[in-house]
Protein backbone atom coordinates (compact mmCIF):
# COMPACT_ATOMS: atom_id res chain seq x y z
CA UNK A 1 0.00 0.00 0.00
CA UNK A 2 1.60 3.55 -1.12
CA UNK A 3 2.26 6.22 1.52
CA UNK A 4 -0.40 8.08 -0.13
CA UNK A 5 -3.19 5.85 0.00
CA UNK A 6 -2.00 5.07 4.08
CA UNK A 7 -2.21 8.74 4.55
CA UNK A 8 -5.36 8.92 2.78
CA UNK A 9 -6.90 6.10 4.85
CA UNK A 10 -5.88 7.37 8.01
CA UNK A 11 -7.41 11.28 7.48
CA UNK A 12 -10.63 9.48 6.42
CA UNK A 13 -10.49 7.37 9.69
CA UNK A 14 -9.49 10.47 12.02
CA UNK A 15 -12.48 12.30 10.82
CA UNK A 16 -15.00 9.07 11.43
CA UNK A 17 -13.01 9.40 15.22
CA UNK A 18 -13.97 13.22 15.58
CA UNK A 19 -17.15 12.64 13.88
CA UNK A 20 -20.51 13.68 16.59
CA UNK A 21 -24.23 13.24 16.24
CA UNK A 22 -25.04 16.27 16.51
CA UNK A 23 -25.41 19.04 13.56
CA UNK A 24 -21.92 21.53 14.02
CA UNK A 25 -19.92 18.52 14.24
CA UNK A 26 -21.13 16.29 10.77
CA UNK A 27 -18.50 15.33 8.43
CA UNK A 28 -19.20 17.66 5.80
CA UNK A 29 -20.47 20.75 5.69
CA UNK A 30 -21.25 23.00 2.95
CA UNK A 31 -22.85 26.39 1.64
CA UNK A 32 -23.52 27.09 -2.22
CA UNK A 33 -25.76 28.40 -4.08
CA UNK A 34 -28.93 28.61 -1.87
CA UNK A 35 -28.42 25.06 -0.41
CA UNK A 36 -26.48 24.16 2.69
CA UNK A 37 -26.33 20.38 3.23
CA UNK A 38 -24.39 17.40 5.17
CA UNK A 39 -23.22 13.64 5.40
CA UNK A 40 -23.65 12.37 8.35
CA UNK A 41 -22.72 9.13 7.32
CA UNK A 42 -21.55 6.63 4.56
CA UNK A 43 -20.53 3.09 4.85
CA UNK A 44 -20.20 -0.08 3.18
CA UNK A 45 -22.76 -3.25 4.09
CA UNK A 46 -23.01 -6.63 2.39
CA UNK A 47 -23.83 -6.11 -1.02
CA UNK A 48 -24.84 -2.62 -0.19
CA UNK A 49 -24.15 1.05 1.50
CA UNK A 50 -25.88 3.37 3.56
CA UNK A 51 -25.90 7.31 3.43
CA UNK A 52 -27.33 9.83 5.69
CA UNK A 53 -27.54 13.74 5.87
CA UNK A 54 -29.55 16.32 4.93
CA UNK A 55 -30.07 19.51 2.83
CA UNK A 56 -32.42 22.42 2.62
CA UNK A 57 -32.98 25.74 0.18
CA UNK A 58 -32.32 28.84 1.88
CA UNK A 59 -34.37 30.57 -0.42
CA UNK A 60 -37.26 28.24 0.52
CA UNK A 61 -37.43 26.02 3.33
CA UNK A 62 -40.78 24.57 2.64
CA UNK A 63 -39.91 22.27 -0.76
CA UNK A 64 -37.65 18.78 0.03
CA UNK A 65 -35.21 18.86 -2.62
CA UNK A 66 -33.48 15.74 -4.46
CA UNK A 67 -30.70 13.60 -3.30
CA UNK A 68 -28.03 11.63 -5.99
CA UNK A 69 -25.44 9.30 -5.03
CA UNK A 70 -22.64 7.99 -7.00
CA UNK A 71 -20.28 4.92 -6.07
CA UNK A 72 -17.19 4.46 -8.23
CA UNK A 73 -16.09 7.82 -8.69
CA UNK A 74 -17.58 11.35 -8.67
CA UNK A 75 -20.98 12.13 -11.21
CA UNK A 76 -19.84 12.25 -15.24
CA UNK A 77 -16.90 9.37 -14.63
CA UNK A 78 -17.08 6.52 -16.47
CA UNK A 79 -16.53 4.18 -13.82
CA UNK A 80 -19.39 5.94 -11.81
CA UNK A 81 -22.84 4.01 -10.82
CA UNK A 82 -25.42 6.79 -9.96
CA UNK A 83 -28.84 6.98 -7.75
CA UNK A 84 -31.54 9.20 -7.94
CA UNK A 85 -32.72 9.07 -4.59
CA UNK A 86 -35.55 11.57 -5.43
CA UNK A 87 -36.54 13.92 -2.49
CA UNK A 88 -35.92 14.01 0.43
CA UNK A 89 -37.91 11.61 2.99
CA UNK A 90 -36.93 12.06 6.26
CA UNK A 91 -37.96 14.16 9.11
CA UNK A 92 -35.03 16.07 11.12
CA UNK A 93 -36.25 17.88 14.37
CA UNK A 94 -32.48 18.15 14.98
CA UNK A 95 -31.95 20.55 11.36
CA UNK A 96 -35.27 21.75 11.67
CA UNK A 97 -34.48 23.14 15.08
CA UNK A 98 -30.90 24.60 14.65
CA UNK A 99 -31.77 26.34 11.85
CA UNK A 100 -35.30 28.11 12.70
CA UNK A 101 -36.87 25.76 9.78
CA UNK A 102 -40.93 24.77 10.11
CA UNK A 103 -41.14 21.74 12.58
CA UNK A 104 -42.69 19.58 9.78
CA UNK A 105 -40.28 20.46 7.22
CA UNK A 106 -38.84 17.16 5.09
CA UNK A 107 -35.04 17.82 4.47
CA UNK A 108 -33.42 14.37 5.60
CA UNK A 109 -32.15 11.42 3.56
CA UNK A 110 -31.46 7.55 5.22
CA UNK A 111 -30.95 5.33 2.32
CA UNK A 112 -29.12 1.95 2.21
CA UNK A 113 -28.43 1.07 -1.66
CA UNK A 114 -28.19 -2.36 -3.16
CA UNK A 115 -24.85 -2.09 -5.59
CA UNK A 116 -22.76 -4.55 -7.94
CA UNK A 117 -19.36 -2.64 -7.07
CA UNK A 118 -17.47 -4.42 -4.54
CA UNK A 119 -14.52 -4.03 -2.13
CA UNK A 120 -12.98 -0.54 -1.65
CA UNK A 121 -15.28 2.28 -3.41
CA UNK A 122 -15.64 6.22 -3.24
CA UNK A 123 -19.20 7.06 -2.74
CA UNK A 124 -20.60 10.89 -3.25
CA UNK A 125 -23.69 12.66 -2.65
CA UNK A 126 -24.82 15.57 -4.17
CA UNK A 127 -27.90 17.60 -3.58
CA UNK A 128 -30.08 18.46 -6.06
CA UNK A 129 -31.46 21.51 -6.47
CA UNK A 130 -35.57 22.09 -7.11
CA UNK A 131 -36.02 25.59 -6.18
CA UNK A 132 -33.28 27.54 -8.01
CA UNK A 133 -29.67 27.59 -8.23
CA UNK A 134 -26.88 25.00 -9.57
CA UNK A 135 -26.88 21.27 -7.32
CA UNK A 136 -24.22 20.99 -4.76
CA UNK A 137 -21.18 18.48 -3.97
CA UNK A 138 -22.17 17.57 -0.30
CA UNK A 139 -19.34 15.05 0.39
CA UNK A 140 -17.22 12.36 -0.48
CA UNK A 141 -16.39 8.60 1.88
CA UNK A 142 -14.51 5.74 0.77
CA UNK A 143 -16.15 2.36 2.15
CA UNK A 144 -15.62 -1.07 1.42
CA UNK A 145 -18.34 -3.39 0.53
CA UNK A 146 -18.91 -7.41 0.16
CA UNK A 147 -20.26 -9.08 -2.30
CA UNK A 148 -24.17 -9.62 -2.48
CA UNK A 149 -25.08 -13.11 -1.46
CA UNK A 150 -21.80 -13.72 0.39
CA UNK A 151 -22.30 -15.08 3.67
CA UNK A 152 -20.89 -12.47 6.43
CA UNK A 153 -18.63 -15.30 7.76
CA UNK A 154 -16.72 -15.38 4.55
CA UNK A 155 -14.90 -12.62 6.08
CA UNK A 156 -13.36 -11.68 8.90
CA UNK A 157 -14.75 -8.87 11.14
CA UNK A 158 -10.99 -7.47 12.30
CA UNK A 159 -10.88 -5.81 8.67
CA UNK A 160 -7.83 -6.02 6.00
CA UNK A 161 -6.32 -4.61 3.63
CA UNK A 162 -7.24 -1.97 1.50
CA UNK A 163 -6.09 -3.68 -1.81
CA UNK A 164 -4.24 -6.75 -2.93
CA UNK A 165 -0.69 -5.24 -3.03
CA UNK A 166 1.33 -5.42 0.49
CA UNK A 167 5.33 -5.60 1.31
CA UNK A 168 5.82 -7.90 4.36
CA UNK A 169 8.95 -6.83 5.95
CA UNK A 170 11.04 -10.36 7.59
CA UNK A 171 12.76 -9.92 11.03
CA UNK A 172 15.14 -11.94 13.31
CA UNK A 173 14.22 -15.91 12.56
CA UNK A 174 11.80 -15.28 9.80
CA UNK A 175 15.09 -14.22 7.87
CA UNK A 176 16.91 -17.09 8.28
CA UNK A 177 16.87 -20.41 6.59
CA UNK A 178 14.84 -22.78 6.33
CA UNK A 179 11.68 -19.92 7.77
CA UNK A 180 13.35 -17.06 5.02
CA UNK A 181 12.25 -20.03 2.07
CA UNK A 182 9.00 -21.21 3.83
CA UNK A 183 7.67 -17.20 3.73
CA UNK A 184 8.99 -16.80 0.65
CA UNK A 185 7.45 -19.94 -0.83
CA UNK A 186 4.01 -19.07 0.72
CA UNK A 187 3.69 -15.86 -0.84
CA UNK A 188 4.39 -17.19 -4.05
CA UNK A 189 1.55 -19.61 -3.75
CA UNK A 190 -0.68 -16.71 -2.85
CA UNK A 191 0.71 -14.46 -6.03
CA UNK A 192 0.44 -17.54 -8.19
CA UNK A 193 -2.97 -18.28 -7.40
CA UNK A 194 -5.83 -16.54 -9.57
CA UNK A 195 -7.29 -14.26 -6.15
CA UNK A 196 -4.91 -10.96 -8.04
CA UNK A 197 -2.81 -10.81 -4.96
CA UNK A 198 0.81 -9.55 -4.85
CA UNK A 199 2.90 -9.89 -1.95
CA UNK A 200 6.40 -9.16 -1.45
CA UNK A 201 9.12 -9.96 1.38
CA UNK A 202 11.83 -7.67 2.56
CA UNK A 203 14.55 -7.96 5.24
CA UNK A 204 15.72 -4.15 4.40
CA UNK A 205 15.46 -1.86 8.01
CA UNK A 206 12.14 -0.46 8.45
CA UNK A 207 9.70 1.08 9.23
CA UNK A 208 7.24 -1.22 7.10
CA UNK A 209 3.76 -0.79 8.28
CA UNK A 210 3.36 -5.00 7.81
CA UNK A 211 5.65 -7.15 9.10
CA UNK A 212 6.27 -11.21 9.92
CA UNK A 213 7.77 -12.83 13.22
CA UNK A 214 8.64 -16.38 14.28
CA UNK A 215 9.25 -16.59 17.35
CA UNK A 216 8.20 -19.10 20.28
CA UNK A 217 4.79 -18.35 22.54
CA UNK A 218 4.43 -19.93 25.65
CA UNK A 219 0.63 -20.60 27.00
CA UNK A 220 -0.82 -20.23 24.56
CA UNK A 221 -2.10 -23.27 21.31
CA UNK A 222 -2.09 -21.14 18.36
CA UNK A 223 -0.14 -21.66 15.79
CA UNK A 224 -0.18 -18.32 13.72
CA UNK A 225 -1.99 -15.37 14.58
CA UNK A 226 -2.70 -11.85 12.12
CA UNK A 227 -2.71 -8.78 14.15
CA UNK A 228 -4.31 -5.48 11.94
CA UNK A 229 -4.62 -2.10 13.01
CA UNK A 230 -6.75 -0.86 13.55
CA UNK A 231 -8.99 -3.56 14.57
CA UNK A 232 -12.59 -4.00 13.72
CA UNK A 233 -14.28 -3.61 10.22
CA UNK A 234 -12.54 -1.71 8.33
CA UNK A 235 -9.08 -1.02 6.48
CA UNK A 236 -5.95 -2.11 8.60
CA UNK A 237 -3.10 0.30 7.77
CA UNK A 238 -0.39 -1.78 9.66
CA UNK A 239 -0.38 -5.67 10.43
CA UNK A 240 2.04 -8.35 12.35
CA UNK A 241 1.77 -11.56 11.40
CA UNK A 242 3.16 -14.10 14.46
CA UNK A 243 4.02 -17.69 13.57
CA UNK A 244 4.49 -19.59 16.80
CA UNK A 245 7.30 -22.31 16.57
CA UNK A 246 6.16 -23.84 19.52
CA UNK A 247 3.08 -25.58 18.55
CA UNK A 248 4.09 -25.12 14.43
CA UNK A 249 6.62 -27.48 15.11
CA UNK A 250 5.36 -29.90 17.59
CA UNK A 251 2.24 -31.10 15.76
CA UNK A 252 -0.39 -32.95 17.79
CA UNK A 253 -1.43 -36.49 17.49
CA UNK A 254 -4.33 -35.16 15.59
CA UNK A 255 -2.20 -34.08 12.90
CA UNK A 256 -1.92 -36.80 10.17
CA UNK A 257 0.97 -39.11 10.28
CA UNK A 258 3.80 -39.13 8.49
CA UNK A 259 4.92 -35.11 9.72
CA UNK A 260 6.73 -32.91 7.67
CA UNK A 261 7.03 -30.00 9.17
CA UNK A 262 8.13 -27.45 6.63
CA UNK A 263 4.63 -28.47 4.81
CA UNK A 264 3.15 -27.63 8.32
CA UNK A 265 4.81 -24.42 8.43
CA UNK A 266 4.25 -23.66 4.80
CA UNK A 267 0.18 -23.94 5.57
CA UNK A 268 -0.20 -22.18 8.58
CA UNK A 269 2.05 -19.02 7.08
CA UNK A 270 -0.06 -19.47 3.65
CA UNK A 271 -2.96 -19.28 5.88
CA UNK A 272 -2.21 -16.21 7.74
CA UNK A 273 -1.58 -14.37 4.62
CA UNK A 274 -5.50 -15.10 3.56
CA UNK A 275 -6.34 -12.75 6.84
CA UNK A 276 -4.38 -9.74 4.69
CA UNK A 277 -7.19 -10.18 2.66
CA UNK A 278 -9.90 -10.10 5.31
CA UNK A 279 -10.48 -13.66 4.93
CA UNK A 280 -11.75 -15.40 8.28
CA UNK A 281 -11.13 -18.65 9.89
CA UNK A 282 -13.51 -21.46 9.17
CA UNK A 283 -15.70 -20.45 6.66
CA UNK A 284 -18.85 -22.18 6.21
CA UNK A 285 -18.00 -23.50 2.57
CA UNK A 286 -20.24 -26.41 2.46
CA UNK A 287 -18.00 -29.09 0.72
CA UNK A 288 -15.31 -26.68 -0.24
CA UNK A 289 -11.96 -27.66 0.51
CA UNK A 290 -10.49 -24.01 2.12
CA UNK A 291 -7.36 -22.81 3.44
CA UNK A 292 -8.75 -20.46 6.17
CA UNK A 293 -10.54 -23.99 8.19
CA UNK A 294 -8.84 -24.12 11.29
CA UNK A 295 -8.81 -27.47 11.53
CA UNK A 296 -7.92 -28.17 7.69
CA UNK A 297 -5.11 -31.28 6.89
CA UNK A 298 -2.36 -28.94 7.03
CA UNK A 299 -0.18 -31.85 5.39
CA UNK A 300 -2.25 -31.80 2.34
CA UNK A 301 -4.10 -28.43 2.17
CA UNK A 302 -1.19 -25.44 2.45
CA UNK A 303 -2.18 -23.76 -0.60
CA UNK A 304 -5.57 -21.39 -1.55
CA UNK A 305 -7.89 -22.93 -2.25
CA UNK A 306 -10.45 -22.13 -5.66
CA UNK A 307 -13.02 -21.05 -2.27
CA UNK A 308 -10.90 -19.16 -1.25
CA UNK A 309 -9.50 -17.43 -4.45
CA UNK A 310 -12.82 -16.51 -5.11
CA UNK A 311 -13.57 -15.17 -1.99
CA UNK A 312 -10.54 -12.27 -2.56
CA UNK A 313 -11.55 -11.84 -6.08
CA UNK A 314 -15.51 -11.09 -5.24
CA UNK A 315 -14.15 -8.94 -2.29
CA UNK A 316 -11.80 -6.67 -3.81
CA UNK A 317 -13.04 -6.90 -8.03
Amino acid sequence: MTRKKNKRIISLLITAILFCTIISSAIFTVSANSLIGVVDYISGGNGTFWVRGWAFHTGNSSVSNGIHVYIGGPAGSSNAIGYDLGRMNLLRPDVNAVYGLPANSIHGYDRTITTSKTGLQDVYVYAINYVAGGNVFLGMSMVFITPTGTQPGFYSSQGGLANRNVTIQLTGTATTAPWNNIINGASTMWNSSGAGVNISTTTAPGPYAHVLIVRPETGVTWRGMCQKSPAGNIFATTSAIIINTLVVDNPSPTEPAPHNINLLRMSTVVHEFGHLFWLADSPNSGNAATLMFANRNRMSIFVPQVFDENNVRALYG
